[in-house]
């Protein structure tokens, strides 16, 4: 026998599936959103943007994207910013693979890094003071504890201190011993748009090894000891002389003395055009006693010494000097010492070049002002 529903009960349950879809609509259109659509749309956009092309949903979704960037950029922050909020927060940063610690050894083995972010790492306590002397106060500053005596130093100044280890901190500085280390990131020293009238300029190559580098960056601090006015560094890849190694080799000169990166060609140009005599140290070359050099010396605007691996265009136009410990420059022995028994040292090119800095300055271009940009 099968059950068959009556009237009055169909009836009863179509009014409760009545009341629902009713109580359903009341509710969607309730809590709708409203919709810019259609003629609404039409006549909220002005005629000559509505006859504009159609633009595919990922185009439309990218330009949104970088309006809402470009009104919130403020509150996002610079990159460092976005970088420590993407990751833990630790009270002592000691993991390599935190991306701020990834952030400083990038800076510290990278040349393109750091010509792309602008930022380079002082590694020194005496070249961070004169860093806020001259700048005001640095970017950023890593040390060990908050109590490091630096940080008390009244002329010393940081928008934002973080705690490392020591360990962290020995490997981005790139040193074999750190206590108390104290690391500074600032701004990258932007080359000079020129310069002016100089008349003395060392032509400086980038070495491929880092004690190469080290050693050019202390020709590059004698040059600005003796009072060179400018440098002029070729390009060779992506090499720099801004790693912590080579600031403090240099004491971090490219931030106070005038320099350009050029090629082969540009760097030619820039002697002929200011008349200066492009030279190199040599075996075999002219003396600097010589009446050829020093005739030289005389047709000549100014001197473009050329330093490290250079390339053969430059090398081929440059003339040779030949500096040795025999010239009429050095002390005499004393006369009761025999020549035959004097020993005889043999100098390297960057020693040499040293000794011709000094050369040049005192003796050829002694009034020649410290800087290049005054007549």
């Amino acid at each position: 026998m099968s059950f068959l529903p009556s009237q009055n009960s169909h009836t009863l349950v179509q009014r409760l599936i009545d009341d629902i879809k009713k109580r359903a609509e009341e509710h969607a259109k309730r809590y709708a959103r409203p919709k810019i659509r259609g003629s609404y749309a039409q006549s909220m956009i002005p005629s000559r943007v509505a006859a504009l092309p159609s633009r595919s949903p990922h185009s439309l979704w990218k330009a949104r994207n970088e309006q809402h960037s470009s009104k919130n950029g403020m509150l996002q922050g610079d990159y460092f910013t976005r970088l420590v909020d993407s990751s833990p927060k630790p009270r002592v940063l000691r993991s390599a693979h935190h991306p701020v610690a990834i952030h400083l050894l990038k800076l510290t083995h990278s040349a393109s890094y750091r010509k792309y972010r602008k930022l380079v790492l002082l590694t020194s306590a005496k070249l961070i003071r004169e860093y806020c002397a001259r700048h005001g106060s640095c970017s950023r500053i890593y040390t060990t504890s908050h109590e490091n005596p630096l940080l008390l130093e009244k002329g010393v100044r940081a928008d934002k201190v973080l705690i490392c280890s020591q360990k962290l901190l020995q490997k981005v500085s790139d040193l074999h011993s750190y206590e108390r280390g104290i690391v500074a990131e600032v701004s990258y020293p932007q080359p000079s748009q020129h310069l002016g009238n100089a008349s003395l300029v060392v032509c400086v190559a980038p070495g491929g090894r880092s004690e190469e580098s080290a050693t050019l960056a202390s020709i590059m601090r004698t040059a600005q000891a003796l009072q060179w006015q400018a440098i002029w560094l070729l390009k060779h890849g992506a090499h720099d002389f801004l790693d912590p190694l080579s600031i403090r080799a240099s004491q971090n000169c490219l931030d106070t003395t005038p320099y350009v990166s050029g090629d082969t060609q540009e760097a030619i140009a820039f002697a002929n055009e200011n008349r200066l005599l492009i030279c190199i140290c040599s075996e075999g070359g002219d003396t600097f006693e010589s009446d050829h050099l020093q005739q030289s010396f005389k047709q000549h605007h100014g001197v473009m010494l050329l330093v490290g691996k250079q390339p053969k265009e430059l090398v081929n136009v440059a003339t040779k000097i030949n500096i040795s410990t025999a010239s009429k420059r050095w002390h005499k022995f004393s006369d009761t010492v025999d020549d035959t028994e004097a020993t005889h040292y043999k100098l390297d090119s960057f020693t040499k070049s040293c000794i011709l800095l000094y050369l040049v300055r005192k003796y050829m271009h002694s009034s020649a002002p410290r800087s290049p940009y005054i007549v």
